[in-house]
């Protein structure tokens, strides 16, 4: 094999090896989506508790329960995937309450996740 065709095979098999192995940003992309959606739970909790439970937080509930979510989500959610999370929980939580009521089993498992991890936030 002639030298110029060995390094024609060498970039050739680079070329595939770099097509075919996964790239690290899409796989922190995965985790963080995974994250996205640990944050819009832990917010259509709180949805669900405001609209079926009356629940009226001040200023600094939100602080807490904010400050609670990034630990829980490790610091990983950006401002705008923030905001979209938080917007598609609190229209995901409307639209089950108005079409289940605050007993079905959808919204009673995300009381049950704000009566065991936010409520006790919401008290000073």
């Amino acid at each position: 094999m002639t030298r110029c065709r060995m390094l024609a095979a060498l970039a050739v098999l680079a070329v595939l090896a770099s097509a075919l192995a996964p790239s690290r940003p899409a796989l922190a992309y995965a985790m963080t989506n995974d994250m996205e959606l640990v944050f819009a739970h832990y917010h259509m909790a709180i949805r669900a508790a405001l609209l079926c439970r009356g629940v009226t937080p001040d200023d600094a509930t939100w602080r807490r329960w904010s400050s609670y979510i990034d630990r829980k989500t490790g610091y990983e959610i950006g401002a705008g995937a923030r905001l979209f999370a938080i917007e598609g929980a609190k229209t995901d939580v409307r639209i089950m309450v108005a079409r289940k009521g605050c007993e079905s089993g959808g919204v009673g498992d995300l009381l049950k996740l704000y009566d065991q991890e936010l409520a006790g936030l919401a008290k000073p």
